[in-house]
């Protein structure tokens, strides 16, 4: 079967979703905002480590609230049932692990040159979410991700990153304003995307090779 996905009906649908607890999403949007500010050149070094930890932990709290609220898990859209996105330890040094991992496969890709360097970005877009959603390894959260976005789901993927970062930076403009609402409908956007794929394809990632994710597959590039 042909995988569909329609980016402006995701977008209505992402906003929909947003309307549920829109004040919840909003605030967290301001705790996310605040953590990301409070580190900066004037700080001392322990407050940049804390602000680093906290950003990696909501971020991660994010990705498990967009899956919850995608998923129509409603009943942990609360401020009561906050604890249950928050990591453990395991599963936050695993994720950082993530993070260094799929980011250094990133960079090699730009330093290589910028065209492979996008292609690796959003082939492992999905990674940390798989993680979160499947709490698999490192490579099996990396393979998952890179099984399902190839062929042509590789512009879907690619096209709506573009939108999500639209919207971040519309979010933006809009005095900053804006962004507390856009983020949340951002991150739904994109979560909708990975359940949509998650559910299409086989739970099942396939083995990928490591030296496969620096080799841009011919059918996509």
């Amino acid at each position: 079967m042909k995988f569909e996905f329609s980016i402006r009906k995701a977008l209505k649908e992402s906003w929909n979703l947003f309307k549920i607890t829109p004040w919840f999403f909003v605030g967290l949007t301001i705790i996310a905002v605040v953590i990301n500010l409070a580190g900066g050149d004037k700080a001392p070094w322990y407050i940049d480590l804390i602000s680093a930890i906290a950003s990696i932990i909501m971020s991660y709290v994010w990705i498990s609230i967009g899956l919850a609220t995608v998923d129509g898990k409603n009943e942990l859209l609360t401020v009561k049932k906050f604890s249950a996105h928050l990591p453990t330890l395991r599963t936050f040094f695993v994720f950082l692990g993530l993070w260094f991992v799929s980011g250094l496969f990133t960079l090699l890709g730009f330093i290589a040159l910028i065209i492979p360097g996008i292609y690796i970005m959003t082939r492992l877009m999905f990674a940390h979410t798989a993680y979160v959603d499947r709490k698999g390894t490192i490579m099996q959260s990396m393979r998952y991700s890179w099984h399902m976005v190839r062929g042509d789901v590789f512009w879907t993927v690619f096209l709506t990153g573009l939108v999500s970062l639209g919207l971040l930076l519309l979010g933006i403009i809009m005095l900053g304003v804006g962004f507390l609402v856009l983020y949340p409908v951002s991150v739904f956007l994109v979560t909708k995307l990975y359940r949509t794929l998650s559910l299409h394809h086989d739970e099942q990632a396939v083995v990928v090779q490591p030296i496969e994710i620096l080799a841009p597959e011919k059918d996509v590039l």
